[in-house]
């Protein structure tokens, strides 16, 4: 029983030394906003990022990081998203209290403060769509 015991106590310990430790750290609560053409940067108390991309009235790219850049079209991190030139996007962004409210013609997405959580409605801002029921989580390598 010991013996067995020492070898996954080494084969875990050697497992670190090459592959690292990872973990999830979560998102925390927003903290900054800073408002582009079609973009919006989320800062979280926990120095994570969250960027919020209009790419047109109906559909946003979402992205979330630990502090580190962001993937761009074409990049082998986001082989998925393919680099496209779109229109600048008519929107509004306005402090609800408890969330911050991006509004286009065609949608709205509550950006919710603590945590920082989000809830995406039709452009009546009444008919639920999609929301998180609980906070994002940001795996980290160390």
């Amino acid at each position: 029983m010991g013996v067995r015991f020492q070898h996954t106590v080494l084969a875990l310990a050697v497992s670190q030394l090459f592959f690292g430790s990872v973990y999830a750290a979560a998102i925390g609560n927003l903290q900054q906003v800073k408002l582009q053409q079609n973009q919006l940067l989320l800062q979280t108390d926990n120095q994570m990022q969250l960027q919020i991309e209009l790419l047109k009235p109906d559909v946003f790219r979402l992205q979330a990081t630990d502090g580190q850049s962001f993937s761009g079209a074409g990049d082998k991190a986001a082989s998925i998203v393919l680099p496209q030139t779109y229109a600048p996007v008519q929107y509004q962004w306005t402090d609800q209290g408890d969330h911050q409210l991006l509004t286009t013609s065609a949608m709205a997405l509550r950006v919710y403060k603590k945590p920082l959580t989000i809830a995406l409605y039709k452009a009546d801002n009444k008919t639920l769509l999609f929301k998180e029921l609980q906070p994002v989580e940001i795996s980290k390598e160390n």
